[in-house]
C-alpha cells in the first residue's frame, strides 16, 4: 500500500512537472525547430507551424511499458498546448549518454542519481 502511494505521488509530481515545462516551452521557446514535417496518427501532414518537443523517458521496465505509461501524458500535453507535439523517446541505459551528448532530446526524465551523472555529460 505504501509503495502504491509513492508510485502515485511520484507520477503526479512528474506529470505536474511536465505541465510546467510544457507551459514554459509554449511561452518562451521560439528556437525549437522541426526535424521533419510532423504527421498525425493517420499519416496526414500537420501544420508546419507545429514544433516537436522530444521528451526522453528512462525505459527501465522496457520500451513497451514506458510507452504505455507515458504516451497518454504526452498526448495530453500535445492536445492541450497548441503549436507543439510532444514526442516520447524511450531511453535505455546503453544509449542514454549518447542521446544526451548528441542533444537528440529536448527534455529527459531521469531518476535522481542519473540526473547527477548527466550533469557531467
Amino acid at each position: 500500500m505504501i509503495r502504491l502511494y509513492f508510485l502515485i505521488k511520484s507520477s503526479l509530481i512528474i506529470g505536474i512537472g511536465l505541465s510546467v515545462i510544457a507551459s514554459a516551452i509554449a511561452s518562451t521557446a521560439p528556437g525549437i525547430t522541426l526535424a521533419q514535417e510532423p504527421v498525425d496518427g493517420t499519416g496526414q501532414r500537420m501544420n508546419s507551424q507545429v514544433k516537436i518537443v522530444k521528451v526522453g523517458v528512462m525505459a527501465i521496465r522496457g520500451v513497451d511499458h514506458t510507452k504505455a505509461k507515458w504516451q497518454p501524458t504526452l498526448d495530453y500535453l500535445s492536445d492541450t498546448i497548441s503549436g507543439y507535439v510532444f514526442q516520447l523517446v524511450p531511453l535505455e541505459f546503453d544509449t542514454l549518454e549518447e542521446i544526451i551528448a548528441n542533444q537528440e532530446v529536448d527534455f529527459v526524465l531521469p531518476n535522481p542519481g542519473m540526473y547527477v551523472e548527466l550533469e557531467w555529460i
